[in-house]
């Protein structure tokens, strides 16, 4: 009970949940996608077996991109990492998806490349579960139980925006939302210090006063 109970309070610090928000954006597109793509891509002369072998291959380079980025992220940094390839450069391939079928229309390769940008960009929150149990030191254990329950809640929310939007906004709609939530989850990210590193800001600007 006492775990279960620190496990809920722990969300009542601001940079856990924040990093909640954070996690739950990660997922939205990987579990989203699959809810509502195939019709669109279908529509535009794409079969369901070009589908298949489209998600298909996003998932083998997201295989590959989890292992470069978990070494990337220790060289460029872990919040950079989520930022910029997780946060920022998923919202802009998802803007991608939407476009290439209007530009182009029919063309599997093109099409093919950019999902495959969305196993790339996906693999660029791998740092994030090196850096949940650093924001609580003191309850790593329940850090690691909220960056679960943000995969949970990604899994839920995802579906969740296709069923409210995709009859009124269609795929442009949805997938501008998802962009959105992408961009949100960049610009939360560089708030998702550990405490240490808040100790270090707080002593820098008294030097400063």
């Amino acid at each position: 009970a006492g775990e279960l109970l620190k496990g809920i309070t722990i969300l009542q610090r601001p940079i856990i949940a924040i990093g909640l928000v954070v996690k739950s954006v990660n997922g939205i597109a990987q579990y989203g996608l699959a809810t509502f793509l195939p019709l669109y891509l279908i529509s535009y002369g794409y079969s369901k077996t070009e589908w298949l072998h489209m998600w298909s291959s996003v998932f083998l380079v997201a295989i590959f991109a989890n292992l470069f980025f978990g070494f990337f992220g220790d060289k460029f940094g872990w919040r950079k990492t989520i930022m910029w390839v997780g946060g920022f450069g998923y919202a802009v391939v998802l803007l991608l998806v939407w476009a290439v079928p209007q530009l182009l229309g029919h063309n599997f390769y093109v099409m093919a490349f950019v999902l495959c940008l969305c196993g790339v960009t996906m693999a660029g929150y791998v740092p994030l579960s090196a850096l949940f149990p650093m924001l609580a030191p003191d309850s790593k254990g329940a850090a690691m139980s909220v960056l679960n329950l943000g995969a949970g809640l990604g899994a839920f929310i995802a579906p969740a925006i296709t069923a409210l939007f995709y009859s009124s906004l269609g795929a442009g709609g949805v997938l501008g939302i998802y962009a959105g939530l992408y961009v949100l989850s960049g610009v939360l990210t560089p708030f998702l210090k550990t405490p240490e590193e808040l100790r270090q800001q707080v002593a820098l600007q008294n030097e400063r006063a």
